[in-house]
C-alpha cells in the first residue's frame, strides 16, 4: 500500500507554503500585535481568492471538496509562518462539523463561508474558549445541556484572555443572547468528540510546521554564528541536538498523518490516533524550541528576533485542544480498555 502523499496534494502543499511565507512576514505579523483584536482581513480575503479556507468545503457548496488527508499539510504551513488566522481551525474543525450536521442550515452555512459572507468560530468544547471570535460574524458553541447552537457576535459580549503569544486571539462569552439551534443534546457526545479530535489534529498539524521552523531558522543561524574561527553548526554539540530535533520532527509526521486518515475514515480508534499525534507534533514542537533557545543563545531571548514568535506558538499549541494530560489519559484508557489488542 503506498502511504506517500500524491503529486497534486504536495503541488497544493508547495504553493501554499510559496503565497504564505511571502504574505505572512515577520513584520506583518508584529503589525497585527498592535491592532489588538482585529484580524488581518486583507489576508483572510487574499486565502479566501486562492480557495484556501474553502478548501475542505464541498463544491457543491462553492468549495474545492478536500478532505482531512488533503488539508493536512496545509495546516503544517499556516503552523510554519505562525498564521494567526484560524484558517486551520475554519477548515479542519468548523467545516467537518457543519457537514456532519448536514441540515438545510449547515448548508447555508458552508455556502456563505465560501462566498466569505460569514466568518464563523466554534468554542472549545473543553474550555470553552473562542479563538479569533472579535472577527467573526457568527459563533457555534455547545450550551451546558450540550446542545450546540449558533448566535450572531454582535449579540455577545467578548472579553479577551491574554496569552503568552501575542498572535494569538482567544477569548471568552461573558453575556450571550439570540441563540439558535443546530443540533439538540442527543447528539451532543458524538459532535463535542468531533470538535475536540479536529481542533486537536488542527493544532498537532500546526506544531509540525513550528517546529520545521525553528529548526529552519537554528540551521541559518548556526551557519552564520562564528566562534573560535568556525560556525557554531561545525561543533558536535549543536549537530547532535539539531538532529534530534530532526528525528523527533519526523517521527511525529506518520502519527499526525494517520490521525488525519482516522478522522476522514471515521477508525474506530481515531481517538487514539488523534491523542497520539497532538502529543507527537507538540513534543516535537517543544523539543525544536528548546533547542533552538540554547543554540541561539542570548539572541534567541530578544524581542527583536523572531524566534520568540514561533516559541510561544509551540508553547500555546500544547495547551489548546487539550493538554498532553488530557491526550495521555485518552491513551491509556485506550490502551487498559478490554478491547485493545496490543502489538
Amino acid at each position: 500500500m503506498d502511504f506517500t502523499f500524491s503529486e497534486e496534494q504536495l503541488a497544493l502543499r508547495n504553493s501554499t507554503r510559496d503565497f504564505l511565507t511571502s504574505k505572512v512576514t515577520s513584520e506583518r505579523l508584529r503589525q497585527q500585535w498592535e491592532c489588538g483584536d482585529s484580524a488581518d482581513k486583507d489576508l483572510w480575503i487574499d486565502m479566501l481568492d486562492l480557495g484556501i479556507i474553502s478548501a475542505t468545503i464541498p463544491e457543491s457548496l462553492g468549495g474545492s471538496g478536500l478532505n482531512y488527508v488533503d488539508f493536512i499539510m496545509l495546516a503544517e504551513e499556516c503552523g510554519y509562518v505562525a498564521l494567526s488566522e484560524s484558517v486551520a481551525y475554519t477548515a479542519l474543525v468548523v467545516v467537518p462539523l457543519l457537514l456532519e450536521l448536514d441540515s438545510a442550515i449547515s448548508r447555508e452555512l458552508l455556502s456563505d463561508i465560501a462566498k466569505g459572507r460569514h466568518r464563523i468560530v466554534i468554542a472549545c468544547p473543553l474550555t470553552g474558549l473562542l479563538e479569533d471570535a472579535a472577527s467573526a460574524s457568527l459563533i457555534i458553541k455547545f450550551d451546558l445541556n450540550g446542545n450546540l447552537l449558533f448566535l450572531n457576535s454582535e449579540k455577545v459580549k467578548l472579553s479577551r484572555v491574554k496569552s503568552v503569544d501575542p498572535g494569538r486571539r482567544v477569548f471568552k462569552l461573558e453575556k450571550v443572547s439570540g441563540e439558535e439551534l443546530l443540533a439538540d443534546s442527543s447528539r451532543s457526545g458524538s459532535l463535542k468528540k468531533l470538535v475536540v479530535n479536529a481542533m486537536s489534529l488542527a493544532n498537532a498539524a500546526q506544531a509540525l510546521g513550528i517546529a520545521q521552523r525553528m529548526l529552519d531558522m537554528t540551521v541559518r543561524y548556526t551557519k552564520d554564528r562564528h566562534q573560535f574561527g568556525n560556525p557554531i553548526g561545525s561543533f558536535q554539540a549543536i549537530k547532535h541536538k539539531l538532529a534530534d530535533v530532526a528525528i523527533k520532527l519526523e517521527f511525529a509526521k506518520p502519527p499526525v498523518y494517520r490521525a488525519s486518515h482516522s478522522l476522514f475514515c471515521k477508525h474506530p480508534k481515531a481517538d487514539l490516533h488523534v491523542s497520539h499525534a497532538k502529543i507527537a507534533g507538540c513534543e516535537a514542537a517543544n523539543l525544536s524550541a528548546k533547542h533552538a533557545m540554547q543554540a541561539h543563545g542570548a539572541m534567541g531571548y530578544t524581542w527583536e528576533y523572531d524566534l520568540h514568535i514561533f516559541v510561544k506558538r509551540a508553547l500555546v499549541l500544547s495547551g489548546s485542544g487539550g493538554d498532553f494530560g488530557f491526550h495521555k489519559a485518552r491513551i491509556l484508557d485506550s490502551l487498559l480498555s478490554e478491547s485493545s489488542q496490543l502489538g
